[in-house]
């Protein structure tokens, strides 16, 4: 691999070991919680908060600051969600190029956006919902 490729491959190798790190990190504490039978371990009263308080409460004040902890770090300052919200049969996609939508191949034929003021969807895409099982349609 050249230079470059190898500083590629190590920004993508961190940035998913963070991302993978974080979440993992609040998995584990959500099960340590008991918020899945499954795989239910024994906890004393008040491990996760006070006695008196919402033994939940404090576990997703702590996910939220892993959250925006994580989002400073990847340098992101909003999440884009799909409006209105999907199915349950569907996920939330940002369409990318080359797949579902791109520019036209080739050279552009008649007037540019610039002299237009419209703009194309390719250009700025939005999520939309698409369906989690072939054909993905949107």
């Amino acid at each position: 691999m050249t230079a470059s490729e190898k500083l590629l491959l190590g920004a993508v190798q961190d940035t998913m070991k963070e991302i993978c790190r974080v979440l993992v990190k609040m998995w584990g504490t959500g099960v340590e919680a008991g918020l899945d039978l499954r795989y239910w371990v024994r906890q004393t009263a008040g491990t996760v908060a006070g006695e008196n308080q919402d033994p939940f409460g404090a576990l997703v004040e702590n996910w939220r600051r892993e959250l925006e902890g994580l989002m400073e770090w990847l340098d992101w300052h909003m999440w884009v969600k799909c409006s209105p919200a999907c199915s349950d049969d569907e996920l939330c996609y940002m369409p990318t190029w080359p797949y579902f939508g791109g520019p036209p191949a080739g050279p552009s034929a008649g007037p540019t956006i610039e002299d237009t003021g419209e703009t194309k969807e390719w250009e700025r895409p939005m999520p939309k919902c698409i369906r989690k099982i072939a054909p993905y349609l949107f």
